[in-house]
């Protein structure tokens, strides 16, 4: 058997758990990530915890600090269902985020453009099928197949409910 390679980006596990030595962004200020873990979001009132779930699902790469901390550190800060899906109740192949954005397409400057599982569902079926086929990623933006399975499903003949 050949050795397995490190990862070099934040690994997406086959098996659903939470990413417990990583940090889920809150928010950013003044170009750094506000962050926390797993366990400070098992702790959080039922309340709190859905909301944060369900939060804009963004990504961050560069400086961040823990939420009230002082001390900095770098990393790549992904979304609170990404890092903790056991605890967001993410773990399900169908499991959607309305706010979840997909890699869309290069625009003419050759930036990402960005849309979300939301945008998606709105689209006419043929559209919808045109852009579920797509597999291109960018960044840590995976395509709709992926982050909208429930919308893709006109594709993929998966999460039909």
């Amino acid at each position: 058997l050949a050795p397995v390679p490190t990862p070099t980006e934040p690994p997406t596990p086959t098996l659903c758990s939470n990413d417990e030595t990583g940090y889920f962004l809150l928010k950013v200020k003044n170009k750094v990530a506000i962050v926390q873990n797993c366990e400070w979001l098992r702790a959080e009132l039922k309340k709190n915890k859905k909301k944060l779930c369900k939060k804009s699902p963004k990504w961050f790469k560069g400086a961040g600090t823990l939420e009230g901390g002082t001390d900095t550190f770098n990393g790549v800060f992904g979304p609170t269902a990404k890092t903790c899906p056991v605890v967001c109740n993410a773990c399900k192949s169908c499991y959607e985020n309305p706010k979840t954005k997909y890699f869309h397409k290069l625009n003419k400057k050759e930036k990402p453009k960005l849309k979300t599982c939301r945008w998606l569902s709105g689209q006419k079926k043929k559209m919808r099928r045109k852009f579920c086929k797509r597999t291109a990623t960018f960044g840590f933006y995976e395509p709709a197949a992926i982050e909208c399975p429930k919308v893709c499903s006109i594709v993929s003949g998966e999460c039909k409910e």
